[in-house]
């Protein structure tokens, strides 16, 4: 929900799976696009100003934070993250300097800032094993809530079905 109440910001993954970030009145009405690129979970930033999302232009390409307006248009600020940081979950800091996500080379999951103003990202987090799925900060940035595990998947081979 934005800052004064009235609208909320959302991900619209439409018929095709890539979304893009909408806004619409809690009043209804018809909703307004923001982002013109495939858009993953949007954040707003503490001062409502701002709204952060993840993307990927292609499959292949390089995994990018965009921030934009909370009226939409074209980034005011783009990074590019490391190959393994997932690009679908990105969230502010408390005061809303950097911008927090997560990244997992080698399988293990940290949680890392990039300072909005540039610069290297900063680890924030030192876990050993394991994968961070989803995360969120409290407002005043002294918790934080994740869920973390390992994945495991087996391969199966079905012969002489009917």
């Amino acid at each position: 929900m934005t800052s004064d109440g009235k609208s909320v910001i959302y991900t619209d993954f439409g018929v095709r799976g890539l979304g893009v970030i909408r806004k619409i009145s809690i009043d209804g009405g018809n909703s307004t696009q923001l982002t013109d690129r495939p858009s993953d979970r949007a954040a707003i930033s503490p001062d409502g100003k701002y709204i952060v999302y993840g993307y990927q232009e292609e499959p292949n390409s390089a995994r990018k934070i965009a921030v934009i307006s909370i009226d939409g248009g074209a980034p005011v600020k783009l990074f590019e993250v490391s190959p393994t940081a997932s690009a679908h979950v990105v969230s502010w800091n408390s005061e809303g300097s950097s911008l927090v996500y997560v990244d997992t080379p080698g399988g293990v999951s940290n949680l890392w800032a990039q300072p909005l103003e540039g610069g290297k990202p900063v680890q924030l987090t030192d876990f050993k094993s394991d994968r961070i799925y989803w995360f969120d900060l409290s407002r005043d940035g002294r918790q934080l809530a994740l869920t973390r595990g390992n994945e495991s998947t087996d391969v199966v081979l079905f012969s002489n079905l009917k």
